[in-house]
């Protein structure tokens, strides 16, 4: 199942900053083991965006509850079980088998 991760920092950049290298490497085990697609921080500097791939509900929130971010309340956490109904090529084959796959130009 896809999940639609929205991050929101509750505290400011100093503080963030005693965590972030283990937030990143948290990302990158997750990108590595084949759970997150992408992440990044959100253009208004309010916080980060993760598309993740788990196969539940409760595989999501244990995977999350790792994350030093979360651990330590550094930031809200709004996550989204999505469907993807229709995607580019390249996506579907990958993450959304379900999707109706359309060619990337």
């Amino acid at each position: 199942m896809l999940y639609s991760i929205t991050l929101t920092y509750l505290h400011n950049q100093d503080e963030l900053a005693h965590h972030t290298a283990g937030h990143k490497k948290w990302l990158a085990d997750n990108i590595v083991g084949g759970n997150i697609i992408f992440a990044g921080p959100r253009v208004d500097g309010t916080g980060g965006y993760i598309l993740a791939n788990y196969p539940d509900d409760d595989a999501v929130k244990i995977a999350l509850s790792k994350d030093p971010f979360i651990r330590y309340n550094l930031v809200s956490v709004q996550t989204d079980a999505v469907i993807a109904a229709i995607a580019a090529e390249p996506f579907a084959g990958h993450w959304a088998k379900e999707a109706v796959s359309l060619s990337v130009k």
